[in-house]
């Protein structure tokens, strides 16, 4: 594998990350912590935080307040993130990096989640006096070009830490605390893993490597969300997951295809929004903006068999054109 990450809040993180540069032979970075690496204030980062703590202010809005919506939207946990994209994404090959904080969840979840809320603020900024503040009509000063560029950086680089992490050539380790806690960090980051089409490439303590949560939290169903087909046990021959969705036609309408290791319809939740599919399982979720071919389409079917995910969809008539 080309790089190594460890995640977990407990002290064996450390621990294995050492055993696996051991191992491999290979150098070992920590990543915050007393023994870590520091993680420095990101010029990018600082950036949109102070423009954002600029614009709030200009609400007249009490300091407290800004800082927690500042905190709210851009924790100072993305400073970690924004260090780890540097070193797993556009760092050296074959390096061990151990991740004090944040924990394995927001490590997965977080990058792509912070990576499209920043991409959906680009036009925002960009025609601010337009969408925002109309000459005449309020006071908001409208961010710099600086802010675009930082915007635009902040969420090039979580992005491919996003794709490095879903790249089967990345090793994610798991190593939560023992305890209740640490089997319960352990199964969130397995479904976390599983809505991206990754298993972890090895997990230490509560449950043991391949671990699956059994008790899965069925309250987040929609009305409105496609029925998935009935459940089926994974196949013990099932190939290695084929990471990304793939995209074929078949008849007069097309089949995307992605995989979720160790899932079966029972587990997940499917919901169409706009051009996204967002699939959730266990409180865990995970948006997926459809190829361009299938945002002009309807979702007519859905199942999950031997962990792959297979949506049909038939071109929507009021929007395909004709020919």
């Amino acid at each position: 594998m080309a790089r190594h990450v460890v995640v977990g809040t407990g002290g064996q993180r450390d621990a294995v990350a050492e055993a696996l540069a051991r191992d491999l032979d290979a150098p070992l970075r920590r990543l915050g912590g007393a023994d870590g690496a520091p993680v420095g204030d990101d010029p990018g980062l600082t950036r949109l935080r102070r423009t954002a703590e600029d614009l709030l202010d200009q609400l007249d809005l009490p300091a407290p307040v800004i800082a927690d919506l500042v905190q709210g939207c851009l924790p100072d946990q993305l400073g970690q993130l924004l260090a780890l994209a540097d070193l797993v994404a556009d760092g050296p090959a074959g390096q061990v990096v151990s991740l004090v904080r944040p924990g394995p969840v927001a490590v997965l979840e977080q990058p792509a989640r912070t990576a499209r809320a920043l991409h959906a603020l680009v036009p925002v900024i960009a025609r601010w006096d337009v969408l925002v503040a109309p000459r005449g009509a309020g006071r908001l000063l409208p961010p710099g070009g600086p802010v675009l560029h930082a915007v635009r950086e902040v969420a090039g680089r979580l992005e491919r830490l996003d794709h490095a992490l879903a790249d089967p050539a990345t090793g994610i380790h798991l190593a939560p605390p023992h305890g209740p806690v640490g089997a319960a960090e352990s199964a969130d980051a397995v479904i976390a893993l599983a809505l991206m089409g990754r298993t972890a490439t090895s997990t230490t303590g509560p449950g043991g490597p391949g671990a699956r949560p059994t008790d899965l939290d069925r309250s987040s169903r929609d009305e409105s969300s496609p029925e998935l087909s009935s459940p089926e046990e994974p196949s013990p021959e099932q190939p290695p997951a084929d990471v990304g969705p793939r995209v074929r036609r078949e008849g007069d309408g097309w089949l995307l295809e992605l995989d979720l290791p160790g899932l079966r319809a029972d587990d997940v939740d499917l919901v169409r929004h706009d051009d996204d599919l967002v699939l959730a399982a266990a409180g865990r979720t995970r948006a997926l903006t459809l190829p361009s071919v299938l945002r002009r389409c309807e979702v007519e079917r859905a199942g999950v068999r031997q962990g792959r995910l297979t949506v049909q969809m038939r071109p929507d008539e009021a929007v395909w054109p004709r020919g």
